[in-house]
């Protein structure tokens, strides 16, 4: 029976720059290296750690990333690593690596190793470019399952697709490659233990979360897998969490009462590592004066990164306005026509142009966000 640490898709190297400032995405990119750590110090009570694929964000990666990653895989001294490369770290991206003696890439035709102490065999095969549109295994593959050992297949791709540009892998494969587990990488979100047939397999999803499209908690595997099964649960590491949360300050009496309900429904995520992005709902009285920026100054003396986004809605009944005989009247008329006829993000344009128009001719201050 082998213990076994499983992970993938680390991106090393992202440049977060799209959503971060640059001192915000240095940070991030250290958050990389907490949480590389954190497996790593996992990983000492394990018989093999597993990686598979995407360990890198791209071709060009830091020296000062591979000396980080080398040192940590180093400091294992004897459990055996091995890895398959993804499809934004094609194998080419390891070849030009000195890696650590503990440490086996698997290349671009399937291979398989042999750990006699731990009776375990591990089958892999890596990316040799940016895509991989038919099956790195198919029905046909000789996977060469070794009948007295524990088996596990290592391998990064997009498994249940019919098709896809990243190594589809289907159903009928998984449940015909005999494999006691298979270790995937591709998906950033974890997939939970599933079966397929007597073939279990796993997503662990990515360690850290990147953005606003990677929710929640984030980890690797853990477990113990042997000849016929495997017993494997999900270990959280993630340094800090992206979370999106909406906020109701519908028929808040005013500014104060709204930063309280949005104070108090981010209370319970971590003020100091979360990255917290809070979306405004509900219906405003337009004598209740809401600045996005001050509320978000206010906010930011608690969180140290908190994003806002108003999509909350003035209580007023415009069809009345447009009855109107003045200016008012003859804009708001002007607007629905254009909002009546339109869809999509044309149609929100407008609906916040008429918002913004009404606001200034109350004698509102308008902040367009």
């Amino acid at each position: 029976m082998a213990k076994i640490v499983h992970f993938a898709d680390m991106h090393f190297d992202t440049p977060f720059t799209a959503r971060f400032s640059k001192e915000e995405a240095a940070l991030a990119r250290l958050g990389l290296r907490q949480v590389f750590s954190k497996i790593a110090d996992i990983a000492k009570e394990a018989d093999v750690l597993l990686i598979a694929g995407d360990l890198f964000d791209g071709a060009n990666v830091s020296e000062d990333t591979l000396r980080f990653i080398n040192r940590k895989f180093s400091e294992l001294g004897d459990k055996r690593i091995f890895i398959v490369a993804g499809n934004h770290d094609p194998y080419p991206v390891y070849q030009k690596i000195r890696w650590s003696e503990n440490v086996r890439v698997f290349g671009t035709e399937l291979e398989y190793v042999d750990l006699e102490d731990l009776n375990l065999r591990i089958h892999g095969i890596s990316f040799g470019g940016e895509y991989a549109e038919a099956p790195l295994l198919d029905g046909n593959a000789d996977l060469s399952v070794a009948p007295d050992m524990a088996n596990i297949l290592l391998i990064h791709g997009d498994a249940g697709a019919a098709s896809s540009r990243y190594n589809p892998i289907s159903e009928k494969f998984l449940e015909s490659c005999k494999m006691d587990y298979v270790a995937l990488g591709h998906i950033h979100k974890h997939s939970g233990v599933k079966k397929a047939g007597t073939v279990s397999y796993a997503y662990p999803g990515s360690p850290q979360g990147r953005g606003f499209d990677e929710l929640g908690e984030h980890g690797i595997i853990v477990g113990e897998v042997h000849r016929g099964g495997a017993e494997l649960e999900f270990v959280p590491t993630c340094e800090s969490r992206f979370e999106i949360l909406e906020v109701d300050i519908g028929g808040a009496n005013d500014f104060e009462e709204i930063y309280e309900r949005a104070l108090s429904a981010a209370s319970e995520y971590d003020k100091t590592r979360d990255r917290i992005r809070i979306i405004l709902r509900g219906r405003l009285s337009p004598d209740v004066k809401l600045s996005v920026g001050l509320l978000s100054k206010r906010l930011g003396e608690t969180f140290s990164y908190i994003e806002l986004r108003d999509e909350s809605e003035l209580d007023i009944d415009y069809r009345e306005l447009a009855s109107e005989n003045g200016l008012r009247g003859i804009f708001v008329r002007n607007m629905l026509s254009k909002i009546d006829a339109s869809s999509g993000e044309e149609r929100e344009r407008y609906e916040l142009a008429l918002r913004y128009g009404v606001e200034a001719m109350n004698g509102g201050e308008v902040e367009v966000c």
